[in-house]
């Protein structure tokens, strides 16, 4: 699953709009939109979208053995 498909259940389980998530996190409402549609986050986005809420992020390497970096 794309970061974009994970940000969109993320705001269907906490039930928050897409423009709420803007407000939340300091940025217009078309400037959300383009990024979930076009799958554009940095790692600062999904720092801001987890702390608006309230939910960690975790970002992980996988190795082929299963190990995570």
């Amino acid at each position: 699953m794309d970061i974009a498909k994970k940000v969109k259940r993320l705001l269907l389980e906490k039930n928050v709009t897409a423009t709420r998530l803007a407000k939340k996190v300091g940025i217009t409402q078309p400037a959300i939109s383009y990024k979930m549609t076009n799958n554009s986050y940095s790692i600062e986005d999904l720092e801001k979208i987890a702390a608006a809420l309230d939910c960690e992020l975790e970002i992980n390497f996988i190795l082929n053995n299963g190990d995570k970096i």
